[in-house]
């Protein structure tokens, strides 16, 4: 479904139907011994070994009482709506050429942004000239993160030049839609590097249209951003980034709304009070990701008022849209290319997918290109994470190994194969919406 070859690759191998009920069997928590067969299927004169894995995983959730959810089966009716727009791109004469002059940290042509920037090129110019090309960030597959830019742009532009997502524009036109796209990580990548001692609204004057001001702020992680600077200040300081370490920090930032983003330092802590476990670092801040998103769909005054269903102005967030679709835009770039990274970043790229989708699901609202990406997400986010695990289940030779590294990362996907462990959900006591807790 999601057009990637080799999932379609993945779907033709012989033993891929013994796979994959396995893993839904492993799901819905069925008991082994009922899915022996297409063990012996899968794995041949070794099937003993593995079945031994899968049974002891099986004994240690029931001594968990571990609470299988609803099955989150697939959609055969999503969408694909990136997927297919993405194709597009291969034979975009001046996509092509931006990506070309990027990768290897050169202007792209003059008419080239003007194609996709119009009036906001300088803006865009500025951004190359004074910080992409001078701190040539790298993302973890070793590519210029300005091709990451250019490809979310390239997707923008794309779905601008139909009119069911162009209606979604409100008082912008094409062009600023794609540069949005372009800068929706301008103040994650750079503010923290030497620009604290400006104010997050100076840095935007300097390299953001001002008409776009609110868009980019409403894209922006701002949790990650002041999580990132205390952790740095704090190592900064011989502390270690500890979660006390941290609360204390945050404390002083709302205090002194750091960066004016005193509420944002309320809701971490908020967060770190409502999950006494918590033990990392970056597990706090992925869990800050749903309400993040929360945030960006709903805005950051929400409340039990404004976004219960029976109260919600859509009026008042419906200018937003087109930053969620930026959003979708983004998260699906990542999940397009994360074979590259790391098995922990691999895992959250593919959850985040779900969490976006699931938190534009909540707003109970038809808007065409607005649903239909949300089915695409979530089919995306589920199709990915089936890859990821039968992937590992066809590996014949040290097969133990592989289905227990499965195994060892299944509650870590729970969000995207059960729809009541969503990491966004409801609670009807307060009436709001809320990012769930660990």
């Amino acid at each position: 479904m999601i057009g990637n070859y080799k999932l379609e690759a993945q779907k033709k191998h012989p033993k891929y139907g013994n796979a994959k009920n396995i893993l839904e069997s492993i799901i819905k928590g069925i008991n082994p011994e009922e899915y022996t067969q297409d063990i012996i299927d899968l794995y041949g004169e070794g099937w003993g070994y593995v079945k031994a894995v899968l049974v002891s995983h099986y004994n240690k959730f029931k001594n968990e009482e571990y609470l299988y959810g609803q099955f989150r089966g697939e959609n055969k009716k999503a969408h694909i709506e990136l997927s297919n727009f993405r194709k597009l791109l291969r034979g975009s004469p001046k996509y092509n050429s931006m990506q070309n002059k990027l990768r290897v940290w050169l202007m792209p042509d003059e008419e080239v942004l003007f194609n996709f920037f119009g009036e906001n090129k300088k803006y865009i110019e500025r951004q190359l000239n004074e910080l992409s090309f001078k701190y040539k960030l790298l993302r973890e597959c070793k590519l210029p993160m300005t091709m990451h830019y250019s490809r979310c742009t390239g997707l923008m532009d794309k779905l601008m030049d139909t009119l069911v997502y162009s209606s979604l524009l409100i008082n912008l036109n094409k062009h600023d839609a794609n540069t949005m796209m372009f800068q929706h990580d301008i103040i994650e990548n750079y503010y923290l590097f030497e620009y604290t001692n400006l104010s997050i609204e100076r840095f935007l004057r300097i390299y953001v249209p001002d008409h776009l001001h609110d868009n980019v702020m409403r894209i922006t992680n701002k949790r990650d951003l002041l999580l990132k600077h205390i952790k740095k200040r704090l190592e900064d300081d011989d502390f270690t980034p500890s979660i006390p370490n941290i609360g204390l920090r945050l404390e002083d930032a709302y205090k002194k709304d750091l960066f004016s983003m005193g509420n944002v330092a309320s809701s971490i802590l908020s967060t770190i009070d409502s999950n006494k476990n918590l033990s990392s670092f970056d597990d706090l801040k992925f869990l800050c990701y749903p309400e993040y998103i929360l945030d960006m769909i709903y805005g950051e005054d929400r409340n039990a008022k404004n976004i219960h269903p029976d109260n919600r102005d859509i009026n008042k967030i419906r200018k937003y849209f087109i930053t969620v679709v930026g959003k979708f835009i983004d998260h699906g770039d990542n999940v397009h290319g994360n074979e590259a990274l790391k098995l922990d970043s691999r895992i959250k790229s593919i959850v985040k997918q779900g969490i976006t989708g699931d938190a534009v699901h909540s707003l109970k609202h038809y808007n065409k290109p607005l649903n239909h990406l949300t089915e695409e997400a979530l089919e995306v986010a589920r199709e990915s994470a089936y890859f990821f695990f039968i992937d590992k289940m066809l590996e014949q030779d040290s097969n133990i190994d592989f289905v227990e590294s499965m195994m060892q990362s299944f509650k870590s996907l729970e969000s995207i194969f059960y729809e009541d462990k969503s990491l966004i959900r409801f609670d009807y006591a307060k009436k709001e919406l809320i990012g769930k807790t660990i």
